[in-house]
């Protein structure tokens, strides 16, 4: 490879890197692990931390986020991988100190440099939304359980309740749908349908499987049945190539009801750009994390 080449190609990777929409900060291990000093963070990092890069490179993590130590779940990754050079994945988590109070997901790695890379996501919003749902979730089965112990209920007042949930579900601008034990929709938003390009009314009553063929083979599947199974909340990130060709990555929650399971369903990022950048970033990403040139207007 030619020295052009390499200077193009570095320019490329620090593009991405500057103008990719997920968060990334890269660190140097000091003390022996026990902190570590921001050497570089993205402007997506810049948003996700309110901080201005020019602010904070060369500060100490420990005071850049002061309750990091109090947080298991950050720290010890943060040293475990450093430590190790093994990449781990930290699930939806809440950062709280006096500054910020977030919700995120975090990849963490360490380069062949011995940096640590630590890549992230702010899904408050979502994470938020999802409580609010499990939240009404739980508000309908006590309301059902209670209707069904009395001996008179008012089925006005009922209905009510159920048309404001609908209500709500119909909000939602992420996918949201309700299967039963038996797997047909019970409930579906417009969003929900609008996906796969049907009708709400199209799926409703309808079965998963037999309105998908070949969904049993897919990471949703296999979601929709550990949660009927273990009767716990499962959150997972899959690709999916719908029948038409249309291809998308979606972030799936799937949520355990008495006798079914919600699924609520959020695209995260569709279409060529993604299938042709993620395996150039995941074959060599520290081309462009390490380097110190700088494209021009950068």
């Amino acid at each position: 490879m030619t020295e052009k080449s390499i200077i193009e190609s570095e320019k490329v990777f620090r593009e991405l890197f500057n103008n990719m929409s997920t968060g990334v900060s890269v660190y140097d291990a000091i003390e022996d692990g026990n902190d570590f000093i921001l050497k570089d963070m993205n402007k997506a990092g810049e948003t996700i931390n309110k901080f201005k890069k020019k602010d904070v490179i060369g500060k100490n993590l420990s005071d850049l986020f002061p309750g990091v130590k109090e947080y298991d779940t950050f720290f010890e990754v943060f040293k475990r991988v450093w430590k190790t050079g093994k990449s781990e994945r930290i699930p939806t988590s809440l950062y709280k100190d006096e500054r910020i109070t977030q919700w995120v997901e975090c990849y963490v790695y360490k380069l062949p440099s011995k940096r640590l890379v630590i890549m992230y996501n702010d899904v408050t919003e979502h994470r938020t939304t999802e409580m609010e749902l499990q939240k009404l979730n739980e508000e309908l089965e006590q309301r059902v359980e209670e209707r069904a112990n009395e001996l008179v209920v008012s089925e006005e007042k009922y209905r009510n309740f159920f048309q404001q949930y609908k209500m709500l579900v119909e909000s939602i601008t992420d996918s949201v749908y309700v299967l039963d034990k038996d797997w047909n929709y019970v409930l579906v938003n417009e969003a929900a349908a609008g996906l796969v390009q049907l009708k709400a009314d199209e799926m409703l009553n309808k079965n998963l499987i037999t309105l998908f063929p070949g969904i049993e083979e897919t990471q949703f599947f296999k979601a929709y049945k550990s949660v009927m199974e273990t009767k716990k909340m499962e959150r997972i990130l899959s690709e999916f190539t719908h029948p038409d060709g249309r291809y998308g990555v979606y972030e799936l929650g799937v949520y355990p009801i008495k006798n079914g399971r919600i699924g609520c369903l959020k695209t995260v990022h569709t279409g060529r750009l993604r299938r042709m950048i993620l395996p150039r970033w995941r074959k060599a990403p520290w081309k462009y994390l390490r380097t110190k040139k700088r494209p021009p207007g950068s």
